[in-house]
């Protein structure tokens, strides 16, 4: 079962906290490598922003970015599992039904499984009340409880949180649910995609940004 540990960004956070879990170690300090190594590992820090119309909101949105894949933590994810050598999947649905029962069938088999749910869950949330649909956020979930029909989910604090079943069933904006389970070193396996589509509310008519090349795992 992951330990809860404090992060800073959500992905690497979620993604040192599920490598502690396993038992995995870095190979110049023989402890469980840091969130600042995965986060460079991952592609490190990056840059762009976007502007959005929302018709929620009676003005523009602008959202600044400051990490490599700013548009995509699936990609930023999977780019440092495939640099550590790691086995992992990719599960992905249109189906609320099918994405609550791979990440149940995932927690069952002793997995720490990182999900992807809506923003309004976020320990930091900052968007404006009605739009807690239309961005996802990463998180680690690690227990069930059947009785009480909640999750329980790993964040960037200290302290894990009980979240009821309808928040983390309930489908993004981008009407996918997915998750990711990481595994030991070994073949990296293809992802299975489901179809999705982008939330018919939101434009994009600017964007602009730029990533540095993504780093490597130090291994003397």
């Amino acid at each position: 079962m992951p330990a809860v540990r404090a992060g800073r960004v959500s992905e690497s956070a979620a993604l040192a906290t599920v490598l502690q879990a396993q038992g995995v170690t870095a190979a110049h300090t023989k402890a469980a490598p840091s969130e600042a190594l995965l986060f460079g590992i991952a592609g490190g820090i990056g840059g762009a922003y976007w502007v959005f119309d929302y018709k929620e909101i009676p003005y523009p949105l602008l959202s600044v970015f400051t990490r490599h894949a700013w548009d995509s933590s699936r990609r930023f994810l999977e780019g440092a599992c495939t640099r550590l050598g790691l086995t992992h999947t990719f599960r992905e649905t249109t189906s609320a039904a099918t994405a609550e029962k791979t990440l149940r069938d995932a927690i069952a088999a002793g997995r720490s499984p990182i999900v992807w749910v809506s923003r309004a869950l976020a320990v930091d949330n900052d968007l404006p009340t009605g739009l807690d649909a239309a961005a996802s956020y990463v998180v680690v979930a690690r227990r069930v409880d059947e009785a009480g029909g909640k999750y329980e989910l790993i964040d960037r604090t200290r302290v894990a949180r009980w979240v009821e079943r309808g928040p983390a069933g309930r489908r993004t904006a981008a009407g996918r649910g997915a998750h990711t389970a990481a595994g030991p070193p070994g073949r990296v396996q293809r992802a299975r995609r489901g179809r999705g589509r982008r939330d018919p509310s939101a434009r994009r008519p600017t964007r602009n940004g730029a990533s540095p090349s993504p780093g490597q795992l130090p291994t003397r």
